[in-house]
């Protein structure tokens, strides 16, 4: 859920995935499978 979130570039959880020094698009990409699987 957390990655789906972080695909969304303006979603709060990517600012605070940021904020906190995580990149949302590398997180995105690491579950790019799993986050297609759920959809």
């Amino acid at each position: 859920l957390l990655a789906a979130l972080a695909a969304d570039p303006e979603c709060r959880a990517a600012e605070v995935l940021r904020r906190a020094g995580v990149d949302p698009e590398s997180l995105r990409e690491r579950a790019g499978g799993e986050i297609a699987e759920a959809s």
